[in-house]
């Protein structure tokens, strides 16, 4: 039983974190943007609630987002 509930939490975690994509642009009737707006551009970092430590770094260009964990160095 303990077996199977660690299996089963396992493919919980693993099957929840997939990226969400649209088939078609959203909202329907607007043009679809080229690139990311420049004011959304930037460094966002996040960080554990229980330490205060940084953790993980979303980069946001003009041409889409990449991540970088904390053991990373953004160059």
């Amino acid at each position: 039983m303990r077996l199977f509930l660690l299996a089963f939490t396992w493919s919980l975690l693993l099957f929840s974190c997939k990226e969400v994509t649209f088939k078609e642009p959203q909202p329907r009737g607007v043009l679809t943007l080229k690139e990311v707006p420049v004011g959304f551009t930037g460094i966002y970092q996040t960080f554990e609630e229980n330490s205060g430590d940084f953790s993980d770094t979303l980069i946001i260009e003009t041409w889409g987002y990449h991540m970088k964990n904390k053991d990373d160095r953004i160059g």
